[in-house]
């Protein structure tokens, strides 16, 4: 993904078979839900994708379910080309005709299903039914809000008893008077595959609005039963997931300056909440990095920076915790890689006591400890600009440098093999004392 700008260029390329098109069913004075109409050339306004896919290149089924196997994932991550399990797109077009001035157009498609032998080779193919993705437009607001309501029940359609790709996503698009559009997600989906929802203005860049890993959380295909309410789901508790994501894009590439603009009115006055909570959406999924943050708050008047600081931490999302001893049951998923801590430290350095939450240090040391102790430069850089930037906060620095520590020799070994390492170990020795 790029992070100069407010979205990467992913061009989706899905192996998938010709669209069944349906009409959504919809109330009067409601934007018409028709086919789409391919083929006329027309840009839409707006277009959002919601997928789910399996990251992995393949994945079995547990032993008890009956019909069960292997079977070829998407082997893709999160707003990579490639193909997935379910997709359903909205396509919103200007359109003076329509109730409220646009036309919106909504598809399904389903991927293939391919069964493999024990050499990894394909020995049986299916699809399931578009039928199981159901879309209607539930709501048009005063502001030209669209609110679409998508579900999914998709089972593989090569086992006999399989629970399906459960998901009931609402997707509310508000068109700004700047071009931009602000897309925002709520709903829940299954723990298991994974899902994204992407969107295009003017058939610009695709965005990242909300992404959602299963190898992050640790789940794998027996999360699927819980959708249905299944055993499992009983047995392990609720694996369904929250979805929550904002994000407000544009054709045309976002600069700090423009990204202020957005919230500043008329009479220069800043709206630091609404300002946190966009570079929040923007940081998770890529789009910004340290630069662009430090650029943002430079910006600011002094007096405004914590408050926009706070705002960002306050709309970090959560991902599921592992269950692992300290027992976490959410963490920032922004803390889980080297380029997501450079953006939390840029924002942390103007709400220091934020940048030492719990979800935030646990979040990182977890997700990067086993690259540190690999001797992974760039990940031990980041973890000692982190030990750092918490010397206000000693207890935060010393649970830090207690989750970082090395415990056995390759894991020693592994992170004095870089002078990054080696600086990394020198500070987690003098955090512990």
């Amino acid at each position: 993904m790029s992070t100069s700008g407010i979205g990467p260029s992913l061009p989706r390329l899905p192996d998938l078979d010709a669209a069944v098109l349906r009409a959504a069913s919809v109330p009067a004075g409601r934007p018409v839900v028709l086919p789409q109409q391919g083929g006329t050339g027309e840009t839409p306004a707006l277009e959002v994708e919601v997928n789910s896919f399996i990251p992995q290149d393949q994945v079995s089924t547990p032993w008890f379910v009956p019909g069960g196997g292997t079977f070829a994932g998407d082997g893709r991550s999160l707003g990579e080309d490639g193909t997935q399990r379910t997709q359903q797109t909205i396509q919103v077009y200007e359109d003076p005709s329509a109730p409220g001035g646009y036309r919106v157009e909504i598809d399904a498609d389903t991927g293939e299903t391919h069964r493999l032998g024990d050499d990894g080779e394909v020995i049986e193919t299916g699809e399931a039914s578009e039928s199981d993705l159901q879309a209607e437009v539930v709501e048009v607001r005063e502001d030209g809000t669209i609110v679409v309501q998508l579900t999914g029940q998709s089972p593989n359609p090569l086992v006999g008893v399989a629970p399906g790709i459960t998901y009931d996503v609402t997707v509310e698009m508000r068109p700004n008077p700047d071009g931009t559009w602000t897309v925002t997600t709520s709903g829940d989906h299954d723990a298991f595959p994974g899902y994204e929802v992407l969107a295009t203005v003017d058939g610009g860049d695709q965005q990242l609005v909300y992404g959602y890993d299963p190898n992050v959380s640790g789940a794998s295909p027996i999360s699927l039963a819980q959708g249905d309410g299944g055993l499992p789901g009983l047995i392990w508790g609720d694996s369904g997931v929250s979805v929550e994501g904002s994000l407000t894009v544009g054709a045309d590439t976002l600069a700090p300056a423009d990204l202020v603009e957005r919230h500043t009115d008329a009479d220069g006055n800043v709206d630091v909440v609404a300002l946190g909570t966009d570079l929040a959406g923007n940081a998770e999924t890529g789009n910004v990095d340290a630069d662009f943050v430090e650029s943002v708050f430079a910006s600011l008047p002094e007096d405004q920076r914590e408050g926009a600081a706070n705002a960002f931490f306050d709309n970090l999302s959560t991902t599921p915790g592992g269950g692992v001893s300290p027992w976490h049951d959410d963490y920032a998923t922004l803390a889980l890689t080297p380029a997501g801590m450079d953006v939390i430290l840029a924002v942390g350095a103007h709400a220091p006591e934020r940048l030492a939450a719990d979800e935030i240090v646990y979040a990182f040391a977890a997700q990067n400890r086993d690259a540190i102790h690999a001797g992974d430069p760039a990940a031990s850089a980041t973890a000692s600009a982190f030990l750092d930037a918490l010397a206000d906060s000693p207890e935060a620095q010393q649970s830090l440098a207690g989750y970082l520590e090395p415990i056995y020799d390759d894991d020693r070994t592994g992170i004095a093999s870089t002078p990054e390492g080696r600086a990394l170990q020198d500070r987690i020795e003098r955090a512990l004392g």
